[in-house]
């Protein structure tokens, strides 16, 4: 007998995590939300035949608003009517992204130095 694990539905709304702060952890946060609320949307339109897209609240939506304004005109070049969707979820894999970069040792670098190191004390 198979076991599977139930994923309540109810009829409440089903609220979307807010972007109120662009930090890494913030955003590691708010990207762990964001996808509990859109397998808690989806579960829900599985049960009712919701179509899923209308059903999400769009990320752009989900952003506190002086936030999203201040990042489209000083960090994006563009307007918070103009920014698209996409752009805003690139930007934002990008912020993530290369704040995970800049933490990752680049080994080979690291092991040519000590290999130096060591051989000359030799």
């Amino acid at each position: 007998m198979e076991s599977t694990t139930a994923i309540p539905v109810s009829s409440a709304a089903i609220m979307p995590p807010c972007i109120t702060d662009v930090s890494q952890p913030a955003l590691v946060k708010w990207m762990r939300e964001r996808q509990e609320y859109e397998d808690a949307v989806d579960a829900r339109c599985a049960t009712t035949g919701e179509d899923k897209s209308k059903a999400l609240r769009s990320v752009k939506n989900s952003f506190n608003r002086q936030l999203l304004t201040t990042l489209c005109k000083l960090e994006w070049g563009t307007t918070i009517e103009e920014v698209m969707e996409e752009r805003i979820i690139s930007e934002l894999d990008t912020i993530i992204g290369s704040i995970m970069n800049d933490a990752i040792i680049d080994i080979d670098s690291v092991f040519d130095a000590e290999l130096r190191t060591y051989t000359s004390a030799t």
